[in-house]
């Protein structure tokens, strides 16, 4: 096993062995977590780039907003 977490011989990050990342946990580890805003309460929380707000009941806040006006 490489230092990177790579198999030597087929270079590949994914293998049979329990210990390797699976490619969930592969991709996961690539997400950049970023200080945000909740656009609805204004709370300050860390989350991956897409998050807009800080919590469920924040999240269904807004879709009922957004609902409100259509």
């Amino acid at each position: 096993m490489a230092k990177d977490g790579r198999d030597k011989t087929t270079g590949d990050i994914f293998s049979r062995d329990s210990s390797i990342l699976t490619l969930g946990a592969a991709l996961a580890a690539r997400r950049q977590i970023h200080n945000k805003v909740c656009l609805i309460c204004g709370e300050k929380f860390k989350a991956i780039a897409t998050a807009k707000y800080c919590s469920n009941r924040c999240r269904q806040q807004a879709k009922r907003m957004r609902a409100a006006v259509a």
